[in-house]
């Protein structure tokens, strides 16, 4: 199957042949098999009406994992009712917050009803991990581990694994902590087209030293880079259509990832985004190979997720305001900007605060760089 038209940037599309569905890989010890783009959040923000042509774009393009949470709406209901009639085709997963065994337990019991099955696939529990209380709701005794052992002994869930639901509240040592138990069978993080450091470097050769299979989440970083090409256009021009789908490939060419979550809201962005998965299907080895050098080699953002990250007023989001720096300036996403700019006038507002050197420093950068517009007061 072939698709044309015209570039982003004008002119007309290159040819770009596609296999009829998305490949599947084995998802780490599970021997689950899943296919490499997987439906986050099935249902809420789709139009009405919409949905059943959404659901047969993703399951004829070979789609097969929906990923959803009691906290996301009514997207567990909506699964439900279609998986009364396809419930083998599916691999479902769903979320406990970490609270307590008692709590998670009440957690599957109740999805289990909304999903109107027996059993998921994949249950994530503890599922976020923010700060250090949750991580000892989880690990302590009557914790989220303990809870989640229950349900899997009780035959809720096949398998167990963890989540992180965002880049900032990301901790590396907290990860760590979780992979070291064994317990789990599959990893959930974010990870976007821009490196994201220190996860290839310590997270993930150490969840795969445990056998556990890898699902990247929050690929766009909530959208930003799946609306701009940044830096990036060249290294995707020939092969796909949309910084979107640039974006989602970008992850699918990654060699340790097993499956990239996306949200699916319309008909059209179904058939974009599986475009993506589609994409990769026809490619060989060396070409993702190829495009894993070409992305990697535009470097990391700075104070992603280590220790180094100076201390900051409560109010300012030095590491989140620090990563949209980087993303304006060095990755070419003007969508940036306006986090920065608020970076800006939060900081203005603590002339007294003691910033260590290099937090001094990173403020003159970014004051350099991204000046705010003059405004009258």
């Amino acid at each position: 199957m072939t698709r044309k038209g015209t570039s982003p940037r004008g002119g007309q599309r290159n040819e770009i042949r596609l296999s009829e569905q998305m490949p599947k890989t084995t998802l780490g010890r599970t021997g689950l098999e899943v296919s490499v783009l997987g439906w986050g959040c099935p249902g809420p923000g789709v139009a009405p009406g919409a949905m059943e042509q959404v659901w047969d774009t993703y399951h004829r393009c070979g789609g097969n994992h929906l990923d959803t949470a009691a906290a996301y709406g009514d997207s567990e209901e909506i699964i439900g009712a279609q998986l009364s009639q396809h419930r083998r085709d599916f691999i479902v997963a769903t979320k406990s917050h970490p609270v307590d065994a008692d709590q998670t337990l009440r957690d599957i019991e109740r999805s289990l009803v909304r999903l109107r099955t027996d059993c998921v696939d994949l249950l994530y529990a503890p599922h976020g991990c923010r700060d250090e209380t949750q991580l000892s709701n989880s690990l302590r005794k009557g914790g989220v581990i303990e809870g989640a052992v229950k349900a899997r002994e009780r035959g809720l869930t096949k398998h167990l694994a963890f989540s992180f639901d965002y880049f900032q509240p990301m901790d590396i040592r907290r990860l760590r902590e979780l992979i070291a138990t064994d317990v789990f069978d599959v990893l959930q993080l974010p990870y976007c087209l821009v490196k994201v450091e220190p996860v290839d470097e310590e997270l993930i050769p150490f969840a795969r030293e445990k056998g556990m299979g890898i699902v990247a989440n929050f690929p766009t970083l909530s959208g930003l880079t799946g609306r701009e090409w940044g830096v990036f256009y060249a290294d995707f021009e020939g092969l796909v259509h949309t910084p979107g789908q640039a974006t989602l490939l970008a992850l699918l060419c990654h060699p340790q990832i097993d499956c990239v979550l996306t949200r699916l809201s319309s008909p059209e962005r179904a058939e974009e985004n599986c475009f993506a998965g589609r994409r990769v299907a026809a490619m060989t080895p060396a070409q993702k190979r190829t495009v894993r050098r070409r992305v990697e080699a535009r470097g990391a953002v700075r104070f992603l997720q280590r220790d180094e990250c100076p201390p900051a007023p409560p109010d300012v989001a030095f590491r989140h305001s620090m990563i949209y720096f980087d993303l304006f300036t060095r990755f070419g996403f003007g969508g940036a900007r306006p986090v920065v700019e608020q970076f800006q006038q939060r900081v203005a507002q603590h002339p007294d605060f003691p910033w260590t050197q290099a937090a001094r420093e990173a403020i003159d950068e970014v004051k350099r760089t991204c000046p705010l517009p003059l405004v009258k007061t």
